[in-house]
């Protein structure tokens, strides 16, 4: 049975590509040869910047004979006055057959059945090689790239980056030489040429097998390493020696990425001018990890060294590190001219200057925002309770001596001062630092509490990134978000399909992580309403502060829901608690519910319950959309189940809207179950046991469609929709 040796080499693929890349291209190779009926014993996948590799191993020499069975046109539409027709003629030559092979079959089709023409034929299986030669062009064209590239004049193909060559190689493991599979792909022809290293192999080399060990070891006699987790374990080793597992373990992204940069990993120690540790940490280590990709070194104690380890490319030698040390010497020195010059300036001066930066062309200059933002720091306060209700800031400037609520204070200077770094010549040198460096600055004139919110108001920065924890930061936090997401909204610049510009979601889902996450027992609500009264009167139009919570609505959905972003609870049960009348834009009780939710959903009655629910919505929403669920006359109460049930709801309605009100949900689900499921089932009994609600007297109709509404609403005013389903 022979193997499959496919590589393709390319120029230069970002690290992020590669993972990707190898996974799809083992799928589609997989799949790809099962539905020929070529399905291989084992694939394996692996790759470097310069390649990506594919070994099939134990295919068949050939398909299988297949029949194939395809139904064509009704039998009565085959012949017209004992001629073929058209259609006939037509079928029957889409599956290589003349009219008179076709047979004629009975077959159901919705619920009917008829005579139809029926083409059987016989396909005798292909070589693997002519199938595979056909098939790999179509997995080529099919790997995804974040962005992929056209390089090929007059022809629309696409890859990561450019492609150089195509080896592909079919043989049976025991023999020597294997066979090229002849596929043509963007204009180039598979042949069993291979490459080395880029500098140290460069010259073209023939595979004579398919074998996977013959490759693999072909290529590191030639210093290639072509398993990334073989890659990833040699710089993991290399690093330890220096890093420790600490060190190593809290730069495991920056470890994935050069794992997927090199081909042969060589790990080496450099070091910079010990006068540049001058320099803030973060400047140091950002410039380090950020720009170069090397790996910051601490001693025992976690005081940061001037000494770095890089991951290199080849074997060592003294050029290469004095290149790498030459290089971020020139950057940190770089980075401690600005450091000097930005401290001697103050971010003070800085900030005087954020009139020149646009933030939406609608809304005029970062400093035409500060005012906003500082208005709903303040109002997020002052609903946590955090500072009393009639607290007036500071009017505006940063000569402010005293407040009688150093809340108030530290949030009128750090609103004041949060993106002033945005004009330090740091930042400009390292974009990456926006909030880091404002907080450093910010210390060397302000108290800690000021710095630490400005640090603060950028976070989250994304998924799994920290939360702010200081009440300046938890409100500047949410105030900047939310003031960015209601302009964006304002101005037509809401996110569509993959555009945010201005990472509207990224703002949004962070606001609901922070409320959730510091307890903030508020609703988004009266925060959303105060961000757009303070938008310019054009931009104030009807209606928008309900898009912009149903949009909240539905990051908490996604947050809630999506497995990949929060933390994938059921999304029928999130649907449900959404779907209530209790205010959704508190965050803290939307989370309450929906746990309380689960709990209760673990009772064996819940799931007829709520298809009973369902059922009495669904039958009010048609036929009694104008009725009162207050409107139930007891005097027209008949039958024992309706009766009953109208018993059961007014037995426990007081008990449940009491705990509902003090959000104890659970006691309030278990009341209404206890109280409901049995009699509930029964009224939809059939008669003579249940009760027929659509009866011809309209005062019972009526009654009855009253008795259903209150059934329904029970739960759903203030804690669960039963019946809603996503």
């Amino acid at each position: 049975m022979p193997d499959l040796l496919l590589e393709l080499a390319c120029e230069e693929l970002p690290a992020r590509f590669i993972e990707r890349a190898l996974s799809a291209l083992a799928d589609l190779a997989r799949g790809g040869l099962e539905a020929e009926g070529l399905a291989p014993a084992e694939v394996r996948v692996g790759g470097t910047p310069r390649r990506l590799a594919l070994w099939a191993g134990g295919l068949p020499e050939r398909q299988p004979d297949r029949t194939i069975e395809k139904a064509g046109p009704r039998a009565s539409a085959a012949k017209k006055d004992g001629a073929w027709t058209q259609a006939a003629v037509k079928f029957a030559e889409s599956q290589g057959l003349r009219p008179e092979d076709l047979e004629v079959r009975a077959i159901e089709k919705k619920g009917k059945t008829a005579d139809y023409l029926y083409a059987r034929r016989h396909v005798p299986g292909r070589p693997a090689l002519e199938v595979l030669a056909e098939a790999i062009p179509s997995w080529i064209e099919r790997i995804p790239f974040a962005k992929s590239m056209r390089w090929v004049p007059g022809s629309k193909v696409r890859f990561g980056r450019p492609l150089r060559g195509i080896a592909a190689l079919l043989g049976d493991p025991d023999l020597e030489s294997a066979e090229v599979v002849p596929v043509r792909w963007a204009k180039l022809a598979a042949g069993r040429e291979v490459v080395g290293h880029r500098f140290l192999f460069p010259e073209p080399f023939s595979l004579r097998s398919a074998s996977w060990e013959e490759y693999v070891a072909a290529l590191r006699e030639r210093k290639v390493i072509v398993d990334p987790a073989e890659r990833r374990a040699v710089v993991e080793v290399g690093l330890r020696e220096h890093l420790g597992e600490e060190g190593l373990a809290r730069h495991r992204r920056l470890v994935d990425e050069v794992t997927g940069l090199v081909e042969w990993p060589v790990v080496d120690v450099g070091a910079f001018d010990a006068r540049l540790l001058a320099l803030p940490e973060i400047v140091i280590v950002s410039a380090m990890t950020n720009h170069q990709r090397y790996f910051p070194i601490h001693d025992a104690a976690g005081k940061l060294q001037n000494r770095f380890a890089y991951v290199a490319n080849r074997p060592l030698h003294p050029v290469i590190r004095h290149g790498n040390e030459r290089v971020l010497n020139a950057r940190l020195s770089d980075a401690l001219f600005f450091y000097r010059l930005d401290l001697e300036t103050g971010l003070d001066r800085r900030a005087e200057g954020l009139g020149s930066i646009v933030f939406m062309q609608e809304l005029g200059s970062l400093a035409d925002r500060v005012p906003r933002v500082k208005a709903l720091a303040i109002a997020v306060a002052k609903a946590a309770g955090w500072i009393p209700a009639d607290a007036a800031p500071p009017d505006s400037g940063l000569k402010i001596t005293s407040s009688r609520s150093p809340l108030l204070l530290h949030l009128h200077l750090a609103a004041e001062l949060a993106r002033a770094d945005l004009l330090t010549e740091v930042v400009g040198e390292f974009p990456e630092l926006q909030g880091e460096m404002g907080a450093i600055y910010a210390r060397e004139q302000w108290p800690d509490e000021v710095a630490e919110a400005i640090r603060e108001a950028y976070l989250p920065r994304g998924e799994g990134d920290a939360l702010p924890e200081t009440r300046a930061g938890i409100c500047l936090a949410i105030a900047d978000k939310l003031d960015t997401i209601v302009c964006a909204w304002a101005t037509g610049k809401k996110p569509t399909g993959s555009g945010d510009p201005f990472a509207v979601r990224r703002s949004a889902l962070g606001i609901l992580r922070i409320l959730r996450a510091r307890e903030l027992d508020l609703g988004l609500r009266p925060l959303i309403s105060a961000a757009v009264d303070q938008l310019p009167g054009e931009l104030r139009r009807e209606g928008l502060a309900d898009e912009v919570e149903a949009f909240f609505r539905d990051r908490l959905r996604v947050l809630a829901g999506d497995p990949r972003k929060g933390e994938g609870r059921d999304k029928r049960l999130v649907a449900k608690v959404l779907a209530s009348g209790r205010d959704p834009s508190n965050v803290v009780d939307f989370w309450r519910r929906l746990d309380a939710l689960e709990t209760l959903a673990r009772d064996e009655r819940f799931g007829p319950l709520c298809e009973l629910v369902d059922r009495t919505r669904t039958i009010t929403q048609k036929n009694g959309a104008d009725v009162d669920p207050e409107d139930v006359d007891v005097s027209r109460l008949e039958h024992p189940a309706e009766k009953a049930l109208h018993e059961a709801i007014a037995g426990c309605r007081a008990d449940i809207r009491a705990a509902i009100e003090e959000g104890r949900y659970v006691d309030a689900g278990r009341r209404y179950v206890d109280a409901l499921a049995e009699v509930t089932h029964t009224f939809f009994e059939p008669a003579p046991t249940g009760v027929f609600v659509m009866d011809e007297d309209p005062r019972l109709r009526t009654n009855r469609l009253a008795l259903l509404k209150q059934v329904h609403a029970l739960l759903a005013e203030g804690f669960v929709d039963l019946a809603a389903t996503g």
